[in-house]
């Protein structure tokens, strides 16, 4: 059975952000090239008009990667494993591997030294973080947050922590395991 758990969505102005960055680059570029084209002959222009294209192309890419990343968030929970999306990241890990008896939900305006402090390979933006980052507390995390008031802090046996914005993780591996306890046949010994 997979379960699929709901992962806060990034705010509105996060996306926005993202479309003002885009415009202001390409407004940039516009403005250069036009600065730079005048009195120019036209074999020259046209060269400079082709570099302008391109970058305006590449800065499209780069707008509509970082969009994917951005809508590319799951949290799915099955009989033997928790899967993690997290933009371009993700990690499969086995149920036994969580520690759910050492998780927390917490804000972390509240929990400061679960915040992550240094991304080492991830995305950033403001309302959004994916990734693999090192915590306040040194700690190494594969993060997915989009709301810094509703996170789940889970540890793991595999060298590092999820940070995820979802308070349905818990209950979720609370209820699968108490499920499981129950569907499971006693020991026979002989």
């Amino acid at each position: 059975m997979t379960r699929s758990l709901q992962v806060t969505p990034p705010s509105r102005y996060t996306v926005g952000f993202l479309y003002v960055l885009t415009i202001l680059f390409s407004g940039f570029f516009v403005y250069l090239h036009l600065s730079s084209s005048a009195g120019l002959d036209p074999e020259k222009a046209r060269t400079q008009l082709m570099g302008l294209l391109t970058m305006l192309g590449m800065l499209m890419l780069a707008f509509a990667g970082i969009l994917f990343a951005l809508n590319r968030r799951a949290l799915l929970l099955t009989d033997k494993e928790l899967i993690v999306r997290a933009g371009f990241y993700g990690r499969t890990l086995p149920r036994s591997s969580l520690r759910p008896e050492a998780a927390l939900e917490v804000s972390l305006l509240e929990y400061r030294e679960l915040g992550p402090l240094w991304r080492t390979n991830g995305i950033g933006l403001p309302g959004f973080k994916a990734g693999w980052f090192r915590l306040r507390n040194r700690e190494k995390a594969l993060v997915l947050l989009t709301d810094p008031f509703k996170v789940t802090y889970l540890p793991t046996s595999e060298g590092y922590a999820l940070l995820i914005s979802t308070n349905a993780l818990l209950a979720a591996l609370r209820e699968a395991s108490a499920l499981q306890a129950t569907t499971t046949p006693p020991a026979y010994r002989l």
